[in-house]
């Protein structure tokens, strides 16, 4: 287009010269028109070339142009101002798309419940996300530039030689390795890198993820499979054991026709006789234990409880260590399973015996508590109401 100094006017501007003169509103949306008519004055009076970027239309129908003013060297028919317009919405639509890309890119990259690394040809750090900071400790700009080796634990010459040619050569490597972090400490997490292709360099991403709730649950599994079968196998034991202390009741009985009442030798199989019958008490508490499987939370009275894992515990405790049961003093009720119940308090006995080689005093108690919702909301799994808390003391000597 040609048009005055003021902006007022313009004419298209073909091959055979200028067409008719039309005011600028009949040519652009009047909301772009005192925009065009500004950058005219400015051309006219500056003598300088005006840039602007304006839109036509909206929605699917909008377009984005480009219009750039320069004044000409003369003046045709009083217009002296040359306005070319350029179409820029496929590129406004390409510089769109490509910023929403980037967006959702970092939004991904960033947000990822993962630890995520961008690598160079060469195996160096170009990037980490949020969540490789934190995992490791570390500083997005105390990595960037380092090898990634930096950040795995305990690698010899050639098993970094080996880890850097499956990086290099492969699509996709994926395995489990442990990690170290800036502070020196280890954990273990699965490692998965792809490669592809920006442009003309090879690039890679890398991801960890934390194993370490995972494998902690493998061993809460594997240790719960274990408990499992040793019960399975104390059952048989005291199965047999039983049988065997039942013959040996049999022989006492026998024994206690053939000797005279209140004699010496009556006593005698008088304690024997109450030693099988204690041993066969223990037998039968095992059986239960081991038959046990847990199930619907039942109605638990906490004295009986404590007095049956005393009897049942105390025979496999080391001689140097006393314990100790102290019921409450008004009968406890609670609603839980039994089994799972006995076998939270064994595991808090047993890692007390460990604990103590030397021997020691282990005190198992109980009491009832209500709880109150605090008020600032925290974030206890427990509702409010009443409850049992079962309470483990230990003291070492000195």
């Amino acid at each position: 287009f040609i048009g005055d100094r003021g902006g007022e006017t313009l004419s298209p501007l073909t091959i055979e010269g200028p067409l008719r003169v039309q005011r600028i509103e009949a040519l652009f949306p009047s909301s772009v028109a005192p925009t065009i008519r500004e950058t005219f004055l400015k051309t006219a009076l500056l003598g300088q070339s005006q840039t602007i970027l304006f839109s036509v239309g909206s929605g699917n129908n909008e377009r984005w142009y480009e219009g750039r003013t320069a004044r000409l060297p003369m003046t045709i028919a009083g217009r002296g101002i040359l306005f070319v317009c350029r179409d820029r919405t496929e590129q406004i639509r390409l510089e769109h798309a490509a910023q929403a890309s980037l967006e959702k890119y970092n939004r991904l990259f960033h947000d990822s419940p993962d630890a995520l690394f961008v690598l160079d040809d060469e195996n160096r750090i170009m990037e980490m996300n949020e969540r490789a900071e934190i995992l490791f400790e570390a500083d997005r700009h105390a990595l960037n530039g380092q090898p990634v080796q930096r950040v795995m634990a305990d690698l010899s010459d050639s098993a970094k030689n080996d880890e850097e040619t499956a990086i290099l050569e492969r699509w996709q490597y994926t395995t489990e390795r442990m990690f170290r972090r800036l502070s020196g400490t280890t954990f273990p997490g699965e490692w998965r890198v792809t490669r592809f292709r920006l442009g003309d360099r090879m690039i890679r991403l890398a991801v960890v993820r934390d194993l370490t709730e995972r494998r902690q649950d493998e061993e809460r599994l594997e240790q719960a499979g274990r408990l499992e079968a040793v019960g399975q196998f104390a059952g048989i034991l005291a199965h047999d054991f039983n049988n065997v202390l039942s013959g040996i009741g049999g022989c006492v009985e026998l024994l206690a026709q053939r000797v005279d009442s209140g004699s010496e030798r009556a006593l005698t199989l008088d304690v024997m006789r109450q030693a099988v019958k204690r041993g066969i008490a223990l037998t039968q508490q095992l059986l239960a234990f081991a038959r046990q499987r847990g199930g619907a939370p039942v109605p638990v009275e906490a004295s009986a409880l404590l007095r049956e894992l005393h009897d049942l515990i105390l025979p496999s405790l080391p001689p140097l260590l006393l314990l100790q049961t102290h019921p409450p003093a008004a009968s406890l009720w609670f609603l839980a399973d039994p089994s799972e119940v006995r076998q939270a308090l064994l595991h808090l006995i047993f890692n007390a015996a460990d604990a103590m080689p030397g021997g020691g005093g282990i005190t198992l108690s109980a009491e009832g508590v209500r709880r109150v919702m605090a008020g600032n909301g925290g974030r206890s799994s427990l509702s409010e109401g009443e409850y049992v808390i079962f309470r483990m003391t230990f003291v070492i000597p000195g």
